[in-house]
């Protein structure tokens, strides 16, 4: 059978090639439809907030939590640190760990960047 004056045997490699097109452009799509965006400097001012700047010593990432060295850990404002969406906190000495529920990495770059920005690492 012919269609167009094209032979049946070719309209498999191009039907192929067209679903296969299809899909790359809908993974595109879907990729930037969800693609993680970091946080924006305002989060990080209000987390920044939540320590009271003078009250940081340093910070670090280890197993998806990250950790703030203060110097006195009874100067953070833990209730808005949930409302800024922390989920799990814990005490360690004068080093508090918490996590959100993702993006974790990202947060962490960001503080620790505002954080040697601002000149306290």
């Amino acid at each position: 059978m012919i269609f167009l004056n094209i032979p049946i045997e070719t309209y498999l490699p191009i039907a192929i090639a067209i679903g296969l097109l299809i899909m790359i452009i809908t993974s595109i799509v879907i990729y930037r439809k969800y693609k993680v965006k970091p946080i924006s400097l305002i989060e990080v001012d209000l987390l920044i907030s939540c320590f009271n700047e003078d009250n940081i010593k340093d910070v670090t990432f280890i197993r998806n939590k990250i950790n703030i060295t203060t110097i006195n850990p009874k100067k953070v404002n833990y209730d808005k640190l949930k409302e800024e969406g922390v989920l799990g906190i814990n005490i360690v000495g004068d080093t508090v760990k918490f996590y959100f529920e993702e993006n974790n990495d990202l947060v962490f770059e960001s503080l620790k960047s505002e954080l040697k920005n601002r000149g306290i690492l």
